[in-house]
Formats: C-alpha cells, sequence, structure tokens
C-alpha cells in the first residue's frame, strides 16, 4: 500500500487516510467478482464440458476489450501535473531505496511464491482424494474467493475501527498463514506434495 502513497497528491478530494479503505473495497470487490466467476465456470463446465469455462473467457475478453477501446483517456490538467509529477519522482527516487523496503518487497515475495504454489497444487491435490475424481472445481474456487472477499472487509472493519495498527496487522496475519503452508511441507501425512 505505501507504493501508492505518493499518488495521492494527484488525487483532487482524495485523502491518503482513504488509502486503506480504498484497498479495502477493491479486495471486496474482486473477492465477489471472483466468486461470480467461478460461479459461472462451473455451470459453464456442467453444460459445455472442461472446455466451456474457456468458452466463455473469450466472451468476456471481447466484452472487456469493448469496453476498453470505448474508455476515454484521462491525462489530467496540464497545468497542475508538471510540479506534482516532480514530486512523485523525488519521493519514489528517496523513498525507493530504502533497506524496509527491499525487506519488505522479499517477504511478500517469499509469501505470494508460496501461494501460487497452493494454487497450482489445489486441484490435482483435492482431485486425488475425492472418489472418481469428479470435482466441482469452479465451486471450491468460488470458496476460495469468498474468504478474500471477507478478508477485505475484516480488515475494512479492524483498520477503521482503530483498534490495530496496519503493521501489528500484518504481523498478526502473515504468521498464521506461514505455519499453515508450512504444515503440508513438513508432515507425512501431506497429500501429493
Amino acid at each position: 500500500m505505501n507504493s501508492f502513497r505518493p499518488i495521492c497528491p494527484l488525487c483532487p478530494g482524495f485523502e491518503e487516510g482513504q488509502l486503506g479503505k480504498t484497498f479495502a473495497i477493491a479486495s471486496e470487490a474482486n473477492g465477489i467478482v471472483a466468486v461470480i466467476a467461478g460461479l459461472v465456470a462451473q455451470v459453464s463446465a456442467d453444460y459445455f464440458g472442461e472446455i466451456g469455462p474457456f468458452r466463455v473467457a473469450v466472451l468476456v475478453t471481447a466484452i472487456a476489450a469493448a469496453f476498453v477501446f470505448a474508455w476515454p483517456e484521462n491525462y489530467g490538467s496540464p497545468s497542475k501535473r508538471g510540479n506534482k509529477d516532480a514530486s512523485i519522482t523525488r519521493e519514489t527516487d528517496t523513498g525507493g531505496l530504502v533497506a524496509n523496503a527491499y525487506a519488505l518487497g522479499f517477504c511478500y515475495s517469499l509469501f505470494e511464491g508460496a501461494m501460487y504454489t497452493f494454487v497450482f497444487l489445489w486441484y490435482p491435490t483435492l482431485e486425488g482424494v475425492v472418489p472418481g475424481g469428479e470435482l466441482p472445481s469452479g465451486l471450491v474456487s468460488s470458496s476460495f474467493m469468498l474468504c478474500i472477499a471477507i478478508g477485505g472487509k475484516l480488515f475494512d472493519l479492524v483498520v477503521g475501527s482503530k483498534c490495530l495498527r496496519e503493521e501489528l496487522l500484518l504481523v498478526l496475519t502473515t504468521a498464521p498463514s506461514a505455519v499453515a503452508l508450512l504444515i503440508p511441507t513438513v508432515c507425512a501425512f501431506a497429500v501429493r506434495l
């Protein structure tokens, strides 16, 4: 979230304190849209077979392309851009080389790497334990995405209540997540790892 803080001065009426709220709303919306996408994928797989979700994806991509090409470009106000762009560059240059930023990026990349390993392995793992190998992957994926939407809402509630600082919340969520991702790698009963 900190990488977007220098952009706040470019948005008139957008206070820096609203950044966390904006990310919470984006996370909730992303989760809800992903739940809907998972349900649509499941229905299309039920009707059209394994290729069904890909056929729907072509249609959705065409609709998105139509919106993208119809969207007018927003260049902003040229009279006010010059000095604000310089301040953003100055803030980015001084903040980009800080050791804490590198440490945060390193930790984030390790955590995301573990999460993507989970994303690639959840389907074959569950498929191996389901009798007959028939897995409603759209419903399972929608359940995962619902958890993301709930997480976005919980973040908004916790940060909005001012009972926890964002830094402490990061530690309190990352530590149990790391333990949860570590368990299948060290346990003998782990399936397909």
